[in-house]
């Protein structure tokens, strides 16, 4: 059996079924037939590209320490003692040590990847909380400014309805623009961060889209409750105060 990456290197856009090759790290090298392909394993670094790799019998080619991998849908803790006991039918002296879960092992080599990822999933989400609230305040402080002027359109007969649209679709355009401007910069900077991602692609739209809504809901609140208590307020008290 070879992985793809060998069938592609020595095969490429042929059939690898029925070829033939040879080791020569072996005192006699046998012809070998392909009688399969397999998927790539990572074997080391997830950054590493995979290496063509062969899989061959155990009488071929013996080592001293081999795995025995078993799928099961029960509990792999459970089976746990089955496996042992089956194994040692077999050879009551053969050795049985780390034995664990898939997940387990897939946890301990991923460790570095996943504390990494955890870092600085913490440190995005701060910065997209602190720029919510950065953009929260812009926008609250522009509405407050604007109280003069509410007050005048109440005054003259404007509807509370209208007012309210009106302010936000005027936060709505300056949030728009600004997210706009933000992810025509994030997407130029992708190149700079695709090489610390994995199964991750750097312009995720999944992540984008989120950004962009938090951005714009948060924008929508900064202009809607300072709107809401600027409408609130006796429009000839605003402007006697003013």
């Amino acid at each position: 059996m070879v992985n793809q990456s060998f069938a592609h290197r020595f095969w490429p856009g042929a059939e690898p079924l029925g070829r033939r090759f040879r080791l020569h790290d072996v005192a006699s090298p046998a012809w070998i037939t392909v009688i399969g392909v397999v998927p790539d394993v990572k074997n080391g670094s997830l950054d590493a590209p995979s290496e063509p790799s062969a899989y061959l019998p155990y009488r071929y080619q013996p080592i001293r320490n081999v795995a025995l991998l078993v799928r099961t849908r029960l509990d792999p803790a459970a089976l746990a003692p089955a496996v042992r006991r089956e194994i040692h039918a077999a050879d009551a002296a053969l050795p049985i040590y780390d034995l664990a879960p898939m997940e387990s092992l897939r946890r301990q080599n991923f460790w570095a990847y996943s504390m990494f990822g955890g870092v600085f999933g913490i440190f995005g989400a701060v910065a997209l909380a602190l720029t919510a609230i950065g953009v929260y305040g812009v926008l609250a402080f522009s509405v407050a400014q604007r109280r003069h002027e509410i007050g005048v359109r109440m005054a003259i007969g404007a509807q509370a309805g209208h007012v309210l649209r009106l302010i936000l679709g005027d936060g709505l355009r300056l949030a728009g623009a600004g997210v706009a401007a933000g992810v025509l910069g994030a997407l130029a900077l992708t190149p700079l961060v695709g090489s610390v991602l994995y199964a991750v692609s750097p312009s995720d739209p999944a992540s984008f889209l989120a950004i962009a809504l938090v951005l714009t809901v948060s924008a929508l609140l900064a202009s809607y409750l300072p709107a809401r208590r600027a409408l609130a307020a006796d429009p000839l008290s605003t402007l006697r105060g003013d």
